[in-house]
């Protein structure tokens, strides 16, 4: 490579092609409108800026208890947004690093596809480790609060930040017993997420706003209320009691407004 061409901005290449390519080997250039075309290395290396090129080694991911396979390239799981975790998974000097194979079989292979899916498409647009755009369309609430599960563990923040933003908009949108987050999925959330991230504070803060909308609205009754709350765990209750405490209101709350009056704790009605 010649002097003037170090000096130029690096170009880079993405493929999800598998298959480790030869020297001489065409690769498919993927550009932001998603039609790939073959290009020989130096006329890719000629494109515009701003896709990034991924050669050999390809390692393989095995995920969830059916091991799932999944071939990645190490590049790839090098690029600081996907997380300290897999940044270093291949570069450790231990066993993954010689055999080029990674074993993660208490997780989610959707999660982890989802995950492939966010990473590659980061490297042709940046702002899509943000902007949530189609990527979630089709996942539902449950779906995406698991992806935020995925994100925590393997501490990609920028995935973390992209399902938080989705979860926020979506849950201001609609009511909780509309959101299809029900007690497993709560618990399976609670067993794997530390009490440190700022999802327990958002999922605790949806389910309180409804409690005190119905309440003013006079549209809770005491056995949707019974029902509802006993069908989630008892570390949510928790979690929504520990955080009601830290609510602020605007205005100064009329008592009777949060006790009722006094004639309704009494047994003999006046």
């Amino acid at each position: 490579m010649s002097a003037s061409q170090r000096k130029r901005k690096r170009s880079y290449l993405v493929t999800s092609d598998t298959s480790v390519p030869s020297d001489t080997d065409d690769v498919p250039l993927a550009s932001s409108t998603g039609s790939n075309r073959k290009v020989s290395k130096t006329k890719a290396m000629e494109q515009e800026t701003n896709v990034i090129v991924f050669g050999p080694p390809v390692v393989k991911v095995a995920v969830g208890p059916n091991k799932t396979q999944f071939a990645v390239h190490k590049q790839s799981l090098d690029l600081a947004q996907a997380g300290r975790f897999f940044n270093q998974a291949f570069n450790n000097g231990i066993r993954e690093s010689h055999t080029g194979h990674l074993e993660l079989l208490e997780d989610d292979p959707d999660a982890f596809k989802f995950f492939l899916k966010w990473l590659y498409g980061s490297c042709i647009d940046p702002s899509i480790t943000m902007v949530p755009k189609d990527l979630l369309r089709d996942c539902d609430n449950p779906r995406v609060l698991r992806l935020y599960t995925f994100a925590h563990k393997y501490l990609i923040h920028d995935l973390e930040d992209f399902t938080m933003s989705e979860l926020y908009d979506r849950l201001y949108r609609c009511d909780w017993r509309n959101t299809g987050i029900d007690g497993d999925t709560i618990t399976h959330f609670l067993d794997r997420v530390s009490p440190e991230s700022h999802m327990h504070k958002l999922l605790a803060m949806r389910f309180i706003k409804d409690a005190l909308s119905a309440q003013v609205s006079n549209e809770a009754d005491e056995k949707n209320v019974d029902d509802f709350v006993g069908s989630l765990p008892d570390r949510f209750v928790q979690l929504i009691t520990r955080e009601i405490f830290k609510v602020k209101f605007n205005s100064y709350v009329v008592p009777t407004m949060i006790w009722g009056k006094k004639s309704d704790y009494l047994l003999r009605k006046p």
